[in-house]
């Protein structure tokens, strides 16, 4: 993680209106809450610069930033689901797109065990009710 801020600080600390910064998963090395907080300081420091910026995150909440900065497209890449499992289609597709559980459908599809698998869905069902 410490090779990770260092590496966005000297970004940050760079960037121009005329630099293509890509960046992918920003703050997965950290709490869930502490990643968006950094990821999302970083779009709007990024935003401000008005640097090209291609973000590639798992983190829903980035999506916000769309309603707030009409510069901001959120594209997606094209999944269906059926029957509970994964269907890629590798086309990119405006919007956001939302699958319910993609983690725990996606390692199932990696092949993690089920017992694995049935432990994860019990975990998540515990977090959610709370």
């Amino acid at each position: 993680f410490m090779t990770e801020m260092k590496e966005t600080a000297f970004i940050m600390q760079n960037v121009s209106s005329r630099s293509l910064v890509v960046v992918d998963e920003l703050g997965r090395a950290t709490s869930s809450s502490d990643g968006l907080a950094i990821a999302w300081s970083c779009c709007e420091h990024l935003l401000s610069l008005k640097g090209y910026t291609v973000f590639a995150t798992h983190m829903e909440g980035l999506s916000e930033l769309a309603t707030m900065y009409p510069n901001v497209k959120v594209l997606h890449f094209e999944v269906d689901l059926r029957n509970g499992l994964l269907d890629f289609k590798f086309r990119l597709k405006d919007g956001v797109r939302r699958v319910p559980h993609y983690g725990l459908l996606l390692a199932r599809v990696a092949g993690l065990p089920t017992s694995v698998i049935d432990t994860a869905t019990s975990i998540t069902s515990r977090i959610t009710e709370q």
